[in-house]
Parts: C-alpha cells; structure tokens; sequence
C-alpha cells in the first residue's frame, strides 16, 4: 500500500506549514501585547522560524524571554536576529540598550534603601525636619 500525498490533506506540506507560522507569529504578537509572556516566547520563536527576514519575531521573543527572567535566552534571541539580518543591527542595539536599561531598573527595585524613622522618606530625600538625624544615619554616626 503506497500513499501519496496531494498536500490536500498532509499538514505537514509546505502550504499548511507556512498557514502555521502565519498563526503562530499572529498569537505571538497577541500574547506579547497581553504579557502572556511564556506563549508569547513559544509563538514568536515558531514564526521567527518560518521567515526569511524574522527581525520582528526574534525582537518580540527577547523581550518575552527577558520579562521571564530568562535574560541570556534573550542575548541569545538578538545574537540570532544579527545573524539573520545583519542589516537590522541599529534596531538590534537599541532593543539591547533597552534590555539592559530594564535590567538596570530591576536591579535597583531589588535594592533595599534605608529610610527616616521620622517621616518614612528615604534618607537621601529626607524632610528638613529630619535632615540633621538623617545627616547622622548617612555618615554611620547615631
């Protein structure tokens, strides 16, 4: 028994694989614009792969990956869309730079600070009321 395939009913021929790619860069964008982080990542990979120029995809997957936390998976991501498109490398370091910058944010909400005891500022935006105790605190003095 031999089958041949009419790419009618084979959903793995080039038409329906291209329809697949199609739908997933559509859910991808969707997801990422929902912050459906991990779908989104998933999505945008599966659409990056079927495009000749995936810039948008692989963008849109390293900001995914990077909201996840998965930040050299997003390194990864751009080092693949500079591959793909060397041309595109602007776009490229401006989605780095602002990687970054997001990280740099993140770290610094991770940052414990401390405040007046008085008024509940941090001490380098201490009311004048408190300033000589705050003065006191920053230099280690009591």
């Amino acid at each position: 028994m031999t089958l041949i395939s009419t790419g009618l009913v084979n959903p793995w021929s080039q038409r329906n694989q291209s329809r697949r790619h199609r739908q997933a860069a559509e859910q991808g964008i969707l997801d990422l614009a929902q912050g459906h982080w991990k779908n989104a990542l998933r999505h945008l990979r599966r659409a990056a792969q079927g495009e000749a120029k995936p810039l948008v995809y692989l963008l849109g997957a390293a900001r995914a990956a990077e909201q996840l936390g998965l930040q050299r998976r997003a390194d990864e991501l751009l080092e693949q869309a500079l591959i793909k498109q060397p041309s595109a490398e602007v776009a490229i370091a401006l989605a780095h730079a602002d990687l970054q910058l997001q990280r740099a944010n993140d770290a610094a909400l991770k940052t414990p600070y401390k405040r007046c005891m008085n008024c509940t500022l941090s001490i380098q935006k201490c009311c004048y009321a408190c300033k000589p105790y705050c003065d006191s605190v920053k230099s280690g003095r009591p």
